[in-house]
């Protein structure tokens, strides 16, 4: 009987130790103190690894720190179980990878579940507007060729390069 109520207890002690760890990896992050945090939840990702909330946040701390790419994976699972935050972020990946229909996609998704829960969604919007600019202006970039470098005279320019 001691044996399960020791068992017990040290369940509920790892499981607030826990909680605190969340608790202050989450003020290291609103904190902007992103590699800290980071550190913080990717070992709170490896011991859970199908929580949202863990994973929005360590998706978070990886686009923070300039790593994008590694992001993607943690917060789609994040906007999976539909965790509000995630779908911004999302966006900004998408954005900073030139993905912008995608960018476009979970931002119009983070506003409607601002909307919905109301909250203010007039900076997502804002930022919405100026994605939607730039995905304009990558639709309107022309193709390119860029030709190797070499030198050529005045004269056989338009001999050498045909306009």
């Amino acid at each position: 009987m001691k044996k399960y109520i020791y068992t017990l207890l040290l369940l509920i002690c790892v499981g607030q130790l826990s909680a605190q760890n969340l608790t202050q990896a989450k003020k290291l992050f609103e904190n902007a103190e992103y590699e800290s945090a980071k550190k913080a939840f990717e070992t709170l990702v490896k011991r859970s690894p199908s929580s949202a909330e863990v994973n929005y946040y360590y998706g978070a701390c990886c686009y923070e720190t300039g790593e994008a790419e590694k992001a993607v994976p943690y917060l789609e699972k994040s906007a999976k179980r539909n965790y509000i935050g995630a779908f911004r972020y999302l966006g900004k990946v998408y954005a900073d990878l030139y993905r912008y229909d995608e960018a476009i996609e979970n931002y119009e998704t983070h506003i409607e579940w601002l909307v919905e829960k109301k909250r203010d969604s007039e900076p997502a919007k804002a930022e919405l507007a100026a994605l939607r600019i730039k995905a304009r202006m990558l639709k309107n970039v022309e193709k390119v060729t860029v030709i190797d470098s070499f030198v050529v005279s005045k004269q056989q320019l338009l001999d050498t390069y045909k306009i």
